[in-house]
């Protein structure tokens, strides 16, 4: 083999784990590490997974009228003595309430005690007036929940949208678990991937990850709002810049990743030392050599 060629076969491999590993450590890290805006409907989903608690409400208003103060012994008014038959007791001058004498009461304070069931509280978009923080990494979660959920409707239609994701994996704790498991696989796949360790098991895990991420942001909304050109491509202009580089940089991210996965990590890599067993050249290598 020429030497050239042999250049190309090793260097080739390097430069795309080196830009594999660098961007999905770099995108991992990122949904860690930054919080992101969400208010109304999104931080309401993601209370019912208790990722955000809402605002606490006001306190109520001290319930019950004010007391009338107890009169002074000097303002006390004259009681005329009554007299009763020796077998019956006197008529009792309380107000009715448990109090003895005659003097009138206004009703005294107290407080409302709400006590909750043990169903969870279902959360709306009014609990969430104003936006809250979470981890970016909680955008996967909105968007693994959304794509299973049967009852989102297009705004502008009102058409109901077929889920594009199973049911069965858009509630419980799937959004969470899923979100979590895409970052950790590209961040723990970036580093292994940049080193050439366990490459091709990295490059599988990082090729899901992006097939995933095209269909749930890209392909899938579009057949679900029923727009995409060519039967699954984004209705976008041909050439808005700015919407058509999400999908060609996760093309392409998918498209190194499959090629790391099929020709394996090159010459540069830990795998080649460490499990690749030392062999004599071939007399075809030989061959090529001489040429």
């Amino acid at each position: 083999m020429r030497f050239r060629d042999r250049v190309a076969l090793n260097v080739s491999p390097l430069l795309l784990r080196l830009v594999l590993g660098a961007t999905f450590i770099w995108a991992g890290l990122g949904k860690v590490t930054t919080q992101i805006e969400v208010s109304g409907q999104d931080a309401a989903i993601l209370a019912s997974y208790g990722v955000v608690t809402p605002p606490a409400p006001p306190a109520p208003p001290a319930q019950g009228a004010p007391q009338t103060p107890l009169p002074t012994p000097t303002e006390q008014p004259p009681q005329e003595p009554t007299s009763a038959p020796p077998d019956k007791p006197a008529p009792d001058q309380g107000t009715g309430d448990g109090s003895s004498g005659g003097l009138a009461m206004g009703p005294s304070p107290y407080r409302i005690v709400l006590i909750q069931g043990g169903s969870p509280r279902q959360f709306t978009a009014a609990d969430f007036p104003t936006p809250v923080r979470v981890k970016a990494v909680h955008a996967i979660t909105l968007i693994v929940h959304k794509a299973g959920d049967p009852n989102r409707y297009n705004e502008k239609t009102g058409k109901q949208l077929q889920p594009i994701w199973p049911a069965s994996m858009s509630g419980g704790s799937w959004p969470i678990v899923l979100a979590w498991l895409a970052t950790i696989t590209e961040i723990i796949g970036g580093v292994v991937i940049l080193l050439g360790l366990f490459t091709r098991l990295a490059a599988l895990g990082l090729t899901g990850t992006m097939i995933a991420a095209i269909w749930l942001t890209q392909i899938g909304p579009a057949i679900q709002a029923g727009s995409a050109r060519l039967g699954f491509l984004p209705a976008y202009d041909a050439f808005d810049i700015s919407n058509w580089m999400p999908f060609f940089w996760q093309f392409a991210l998918l498209a190194m990743a499959g090629s790391v996965l099929l020709s394996g990590p090159g010459a540069l890599s830990l795998d080649r030392f460490v499990f690749a067993p030392s062999r004599p050249p071939t007399d075809e290598d030989t061959d090529d050599d001489d040429d």
